[in-house]
């Protein structure tokens, strides 16, 4: 995204990734190891679905931005900008999730596209930059442990917990737009940047009661660690109501996008590390 370059922040060190993949092993052991040191009914107590179950959820990430960004051996930007900063650039965004579901076995999509521009003027020369940022990512899923929390028992909707490892593509689009006007010359220059990260992750699903559920994720993407590595982290609460609106849900929660993609050499370099993280907040229609 164009933005205003503000103070320069500390890049993650590469060691980082091996705690993610503790965390992604966590998120197997820790609710299996969970599980079996308390009265969990057997996972063929819990009742299957085989029709399939559509959902949509529009969402809103506030996201803020931390990081670094270069283009060509010198031009090197630190970025800075919180939520309300990249407001104030938006000229329109949208964000939905897009999920699948018949019994064990999933499928979904994460749509996020966001337009953004600003100016300054410099003398008697204006400065226009506009930014297409997209981030679009899809891939499956399957259930392989669900068990109820309670000895009593429990239905497919209720007391359970349930984990789901899942694997797919996040694609991300970064298009920059740069215009100089003045009273003697027009210049515009463009860079266009876009890379796709093969991702493996984990869900693991807390079903409560018929109201309430969460749902904590997360995935590691890349090609290798040294210039082409993600990870991802979400957490949520979802609220079901009960009297009305029995095919809604809304959620609330928060995302961690950390990204580290460089490529090319000499003029063609570019080099885009950068954190995206902020609170979500949406609602998911059920058919």
């Amino acid at each position: 995204m164009m933005c205003h370059h503000r103070k320069g922040i500390s890049i993650m060190p590469m060691h980082s990734i091996q705690k993610i993949f503790i965390i992604l092993l966590s998120l197997f052991f820790i609710p299996t190891a969970f599980a079996l040191n308390t009265q969990v009914s057997t996972p063929n107590t819990v009742t299957s679905d085989n029709t399939w179950k559509i959902e949509v959820a529009p969402y809103i990430w506030a996201l803020s931005m931390n990081g670094t960004v270069q283009v060509g051996p010198r031009a090197r930007a630190h970025v800075d900008q919180s939520f309300s900063d990249i407001l104030s650039q938006l000229n329109w965004a949208g964000m939905v999730w897009l999920e699948a579901n018949k019994n064990k076995f999933g499928i979904f999509a994460n749509i996020i596209y966001s337009s953004l521009s600003d100016d300054a003027s410099v003398r008697s020369a204006t400065i226009k930059t506009k930014n297409e940022f997209g981030l679009y990512t899809a891939g499956v899923s399957y259930q392989i442990y669900q068990a109820c929390l309670l000895s009593s028992g429990c239905s497919q909707n209720t007391g359970t917990i349930a984990i789901e490892p899942y694997a797919g593509l996040r694609y991300t689009s970064n298009k920059a737009t740069v215009t100089l006007s003045s009273p003697i010359i027009s210049l515009r220059a463009v860079n266009n940047q876009d890379w796709t990260d093969p991702i493996i992750g984990a869900r693991l699903k807390f079903a409560l009661t018929n109201t309430w559920h969460a749902i904590l994720s997360g995935d590691i993407g890349g090609t290798n660690a040294s210039s082409h590595y993600s990870y991802n982290l979400v957490g949520v609460i979802g609220y079901k109501p009960q009297t009305h609106w029995v095919r809604t849900t809304w959620y609330l929660g928060y995302r961690l996008l950390d990204q580290h993609y460089a490529t090319g050499n000499g003029a063609n370099y570019f080099n885009w590390n950068m954190k995206l993280f902020g609170p979500l907040i949406g609602v998911s229609f059920t058919f």
